[in-house]
């Protein structure tokens, strides 16, 4: 089964990947929010694309295509809907802040 969940309009190929892709590093706060940044600028990640791909492994699974604001890397993360411990999986052990002033730490969301 494949479907697309949510789609970038002016996204052509998101599929599309120069070089190695990015190993996007998953970024949360203290509530229910996450999302990816970028292992070199530390930005969060623009979705392109969030698609239903069942195929691997027989496991219903969510892909979400990425790219970097700043640099312009892509890459994409997946996360299983069915996992029965067979993946090997890392707890975080340090935090590191994204925001870089007190401003951009406050709750909310920031349109810019």
């Amino acid at each position: 089964m494949l479907k697309t969940v949510y789609a970038k309009p002016e996204e052509k190929n998101p599929y599309f990947v120069k070089g190695l892709p990015l190993p996007f590093i998953p970024v949360f706060d203290c509530t229910d929010h996450f999302h990816w940044a970028c292992p070199k600028c530390k930005e969060i990640a623009k979705v392109l694309l969030v698609e239903r791909n069942d195929s691997y492994a027989n496991t219903p699974t969510i892909y979400f295509y990425l790219e970097c604001p700043k640099c312009g890397g892509r890459g994409f993360r997946k996360i299983y809907l069915e996992d029965m411990g067979k993946h090997y999986l890392l707890f975080p052990e340090t935090l590191i802040p994204l925001a870089k002033t007190e401003k951009e730490a406050r709750s909310g969301i920031i349109k810019g």
